[in-house]
C-alpha cells in the first residue's frame, strides 16, 4: 500500500495479519493512525504497517505478537513536547514483573479476596 491516508476512514475496523480485530482506526495523520481499542488505552501505529485498506477493513502486515513491537509515538505531539498523561508504556505494564497493568489489579485484587476469606 502507499503510504497515504485516502484509504483509512475512521470508524474501519483494523485487523492483524493472523484475523484478530483489535480495535478501530479513530485518526488518521501523514505518517500514522490512532487505533481506538475498547477498554483500553488507544495507541498509534505507522501506516508503512497497513497492508491493505478499503471502507470496511484495515488489514495489518504483522500479527497479533507482533503489535506492541509496532505501536509509534503519538506523531501530533512535537519532540521534545512533555506528556499530556503518563506515558502509555508505564500505564500498560508493571515495571515490577512486566504483568499488564490490569493483570496486576486482577491479581491484587484475588489476593486481597483471599486474605479476607
Amino acid at each position: 500500500m502507499e503510504r497515504t491516508t485516502r484509504s483509512l476512514v475512521e470508524g474501519t475496523p483494523v485487523f492483524t495479519s493472523d484475523g484478530q480485530e483489535i480495535g478501530h482506526v479513530a485518526e488518521v495523520t501523514d505518517a500514522a493512525f490512532r487505533v481506538d481499542v475498547s477498554w483500553r488505552p488507544d495507541f498509534w501505529l505507522d501506516l508503512e504497517g497497513v497492508d491493505a485498506a478499503d471502507g470496511d477493513r484495515v488489514s495489518l502486515r504483522f500479527d497479533r505478537g507482533h503489535l506492541d513491537a509496532n505501536r509509534v509515538a503519538d506523531p501530533r505531539r512535537a519532540v521534545g513536547d512533555a506528556p499530556d498523561g503518563p506515558d502509555e508504556a508505564t500505564t500498560l505494564i508493571d515495571t515490577e514483573d512486566g504483568l499488564p497493568l490490569n493483570e496486576r489489579r486482577e491479581l491484587n485484587l484475588d489476593m486481597e479476596r483471599h486474605r479476607i476469606r
